[in-house]
């Protein structure tokens, strides 16, 4: 399960972009998931559902959009800050 360490990844951008925009919580993600990716965009979902928990991200909501592509973007993300 490849969706574990694209969690991990996701969790790692949303550290970046909350630090460098002074953000102390990062309330949304959204993602594009290509139909030939070779993500499953339920096991993403349960797997951002485990791993956010204790993180900046720990009450965000991840947005899947999908594609018709092979691609995997990080579309956005929403933060709040002091």
């Amino acid at each position: 399960m490849h969706e574990y360490s694209i969690v991990q990844a996701l969790l790692d951008q949303c550290e970046l972009h909350a630090a460098a925009h002074h953000a102390t919580v990062v309330t949304k993600v959204v993602v594009q998931i290509g139909r030939y990716s070779g993500v499953e965009s339920e096991l993403l979902m349960r797997a951002f559902e485990t791993f956010k928990e204790g993180t900046i991200a720990a009450s965000a909501a991840l947005e899947i959009v999908t594609s018709d592509d092979r691609e995997l973007l990080l579309l956005s993300l929403e933060a709040e800050q002091p």
